[in-house]
């Protein structure tokens, strides 16, 4: 009766330290899949910064293209009145 006390107990043992390492190798695999993740967060950061700069860029390119665009049909408004003018004079 005692040696099979004794084996349960050594079986029982025997199971924690199996359970007790698992939980060990799933910690460290837990932690490297954590880093991993950071990392990935970190380079989609970067991206959403450079993403970011790009259109805030694009937006300013296309104010001034508006503005250049505005400023062009201003100038060819203003040469379509003066050739108009010069070459047919008001009647009076």
């Amino acid at each position: 009766m005692e040696y099979l006390l004794v084996i349960i107990f050594l079986l029982l043992l025997l199971v924690i330290f199996c359970l007790a390492n698992k939980i060990v190798a799933d910690r460290d695999k837990f932690k490297s899949k954590l880093r991993l993740l950071n990392e990935l967060m970190k380079d989609l950061n970067s991206q959403q910064e450079l993403q970011n700069s790009q259109v805030s860029i694009s937006n300013e390119l296309k104010e001034r293209l508006n503005q250049v665009v505005d400023d062009l049909n201003k100038e060819i408004f203003d040469l379509n009145y003066q050739f108009f003018e010069e070459n047919f004079p008001k009647k009076t």
